[in-house]
């Protein structure tokens, strides 16, 4: 489906702005999930589990990033160490 095709234009665009703007605030997150889900499959089924797996692979990356392990010298700490100031005497 093409933005300027008129499937999208007479169809599919003015159903999603209905449900969107009919939908709570709370589930317009979701019906845009879904709304972009059926976009993308409406080109090629197979392509919906490249989006998946990099919005998967995203998603991990992010709550790594945002709950980082604490640095724990038992397990011998990250093996960058060496690379900051003032710990080369620790080798």
């Amino acid at each position: 489906m093409i933005f300027s095709s008129p499937i999208f234009v007479l169809g599919f665009l003015p159903v999603f702005l209905s449900a969107y703007y009919l939908a709570p605030h709370s589930a317009r997150n979701w019906l845009i999930l879904l709304a972009s889900t059926v976009f993308y499959a409406w080109w090629r089924v197979d392509a919906l589990v490249i989006l998946f797996a990099i919005a998967g692979v995203s998603y991990a990356a992010g709550q790594v990033a945002a709950h980082p392990r604490p640095w724990n010298p038992s397990l011998g700490g990250p093996a960058w160490r060496w690379l900051r100031p003032g710990d080369a005497w620790r080798f």
